[in-house]
């Protein structure tokens, strides 16, 4: 079975109609030409567009370095108009991103990427990741018992593989951590739930995972080769329109939380 990602995330964004609109805008800083990061930067317009909100981009030349980026977003943190900031990851490889992230006020961090929200995040906070919302997203609508469930990570990252290790680890029965040298095929065939964001197209192949089996793909283009496994039986996000859509809908949904305009106690 393919996960429709993009009827989870129009879901989401049409709860998100019925709050109140966000005065505030939303502020994304991209460093560089890096064309998936302006792609992304765009669908993450289009939805704002949907809500209501005001969406601008801060575009830096690919030469900027650390100053100049954590400049930007302190410019962006004192601004009161701004309520929520974005910076489009990865940035280029001679940018520190510890201290461009670092520079995001915990209040307008809609990635819950800044230290303090991420401890919060660690310690069962309702502000998550957007990842890490989307696999609860998707793990709701499958109806799927993590207490019961064998899970397995595959990628450390900041942006998926750690959020989905700390978001599974409270829930799962187990959790096993994987990367690329790691024998896949051995690990994977016993998972019930595999979820991935390495960016290694394919990596995730249709011998390595169980019938039946959960495979929820956060990798650009695609981690899994989702055609395959859901003709075996499997349960897959494909790409496009799997995981994607999901992840800028819980973007979205961390701006109306530091917006102070969803519900306590909504989920």
């Amino acid at each position: 079975m393919l996960i429709n990602g993009k009827k989870i995330a129009q879901e989401l964004c049409t709860m998100l109609r019925t709050l109140p609109t966000p005065e505030r805008s939303v502020a994304a800083v991209l460093v560089g030409e890096d064309p998936s990061s302006k792609t992304f930067v765009r669908q993450k317009k289009l939805v704002a567009d949907s809500l209501g909100i005001h969406f601008f981009m801060h575009e830096l030349p690919p030469e900027s370095g650390t100053d100049e980026s954590v400049a930007a977003v302190r410019e962006l943190a004192v601004d009161e108009k701004v309520g929520g900031i974005i910076v489009q990851l990865p940035l280029p490889q001679h940018v520190d991103r510890s201290a461009v992230l670092a520079a995001i006020p915990p209040e307008k961090d809609v990635d819950c990427l800044t230290p303090r929200n991420f401890l919060a995040f660690e310690r069962g906070g309702a502000l998550m990741p957007p990842a890490a919302g989307a696999l609860e997203a998707i793990v709701e609508v499958l109806d799927i018992h993590l207490s019961s469930v064998r899970a397995a990570v595959v990628g450390r990252g900041l942006l998926v593989g750690m959020p989905a290790v700390i978001f599974l680890k409270r829930r799962a029965k187990s959790v096993e951590v994987l990367g690329r040298a790691d024998d896949l095929k051995k690990r994977l065939l016993t998972a019930d739930l595999i979820v991935s964001g390495t960016g290694e197209m394919n990596l995730i192949r249709v011998d390595y995972v169980r019938a039946g089996a959960v495979v929820v793909d956060f990798g650009y283009p695609h981690d899994a080769d989702f055609e395959a496994i859901d003709k075996k039986g499997g349960s897959v996000t494909p790409t496009p329109g799997g995981t994607g859509p999901i992840v800028v809908a819980k973007l979205f949904e961390n701006f109306y939380r530091l917006q102070g305009l969803f519900p306590p106690g909504k989920k």
